[in-house]
């Protein structure tokens, strides 16, 4: 048993003995399943190709049917011609008649291109040198072609590439249409061109300027703005240092009130703060009498001198001091060194 197994191993293709037997057995079966497969198919496509080649001879045997009924069909279409241009010929004469009927009954019963003989009958109605005896023996007995049927998936391919045909043929129509309009405006179309060129250019132009003009302005502005801010910050300095140096004191609400008739918006905090970085007040290092700047609650700059604290404090000794205690009201100092200030100025 062992050796019919092991003889068998070696028949089947692809096999080796070390593999179970079934398992050769089924391998050996897929690959003869995709082999049947593949014949398969091929043989689907030899019989596909063999219908579509006698498909073709077919289709040829009836595009040659097709031309004979065209053929017949134009000889119908040229003796109705040449029944109208005879009933409009103003003439009118026998011998006319005869010649059109002579190429009714030609055209009739010959078979040669009916196009030829109206050619000859509209250049000068010469149909005699046409051989009424020319012609097949027996027209009326010829064998009908036979026609052979045409599947409907050939019908269908068929359908498709006279679908193909017309659409390729339709655009090649509007292309050419197309092309023929662009060449017949193209002289339209370059002035409207170069007009759309010069209004950009003259509308870039006018942007360019513009924005020129705004440049400017906001250059004006800044300067203009830097402008009120530096007086608006060294005019008030100025104000209060020409008091102080004439007067010895400044009221800061009438520099508020002169400011802001010259258009500046100022109040006392904003005055102060520029009076504290000017270094107008508190004691100046460069002075030598011992003065000090200060700014009352009521908004006054005042300078005041080592001479008049004397006077001050001697004033307010002699009128508002406590022998007993020795002690100076503060408000008695107060009003005693407004009186020297006052006197001062």
């Amino acid at each position: 048993m062992a050796d019919l197994i092991h003889i068998i191993k070696k028949l089947i293709p692809f096999a080796t003995p070390d593999t179970p037997l079934i398992q050769n057995l089924l391998y050996c079966a897929a690959i003869g399943a995709c082999a049947l497969v593949l014949l398969i198919e091929r043989y689907q496509n030899h019989v596909r190709e063999r219908e579509e080649f006698l498909s073709d001879t077919s289709l040829h045997h009836q595009g040659d049917q097709e031309t004979l009924l065209d053929r017949d069909a134009n000889l119908e279409d040229e003796i109705e011609h040449v029944e109208q241009e005879a009933a409009e010929d103003e003439d009118g004469n026998s011998d006319d008649n005869s010649e059109i009927e002579h190429e009714r009954e030609f055209l009739r019963d010959g078979e040669q291109p009916a196009a030829n003989a109206f050619q000859a009958g509209a250049a000068g109605r010469q149909v005699d040198n046409f051989d009424p005896g020319e012609g097949p023996a027996n027209a009326a007995d010829r064998p009908t072609p036979a026609q052979r049927a045409v599947g409907a998936k050939k019908a269908k391919s068929l359908a498709r590439k006279d679908q193909r045909r017309a659409y390729q043929e339709f655009l090649r129509s509007q292309g050419d249409a197309q092309r023929a309009q662009d060449a017949s405006t193209a002289a339209e179309r370059e002035a409207a061109l170069k007009l759309d060129q010069l209004k950009r250019a003259a509308a870039e132009a006018e942007i360019e300027l513009r924005k020129a003009r705004e440049r400017e302005a906001r250059r004006d502005a800044e300067v203009r703005e830097r402008e009120y801010e530096a007086r608006r910050r060294s005019e008030p300095v100025t104000i209060v240092r020409r008091e102080l140096a004439e007067r010895g004191m400044c009221n800061l609400w009438s520099v508020i009130e002169i400011m802001e008739r010259e258009g500046f918006d100022l109040d006392i905090e904003f005055v102060e703060k520029l009076l504290k970085l000017a270094g107008v007040l508190g004691k100046p290092a460069f002075t030598d009498d011992g003065a000090t700047t200060i700014l009352t609650s009521k908004g006054w700059v005042v300078r005041v001198t080592t001479q008049d604290m004397k006077e001050a404090y001697q004033i307010a000794a002699d009128q508002h001091c406590d022998q007993e205690k020795g002690v100076v009201p503060l408000q008695s100092l107060a009003d005693a060194l407004d009186m020297v200030l006052q006197q001062g100025s």
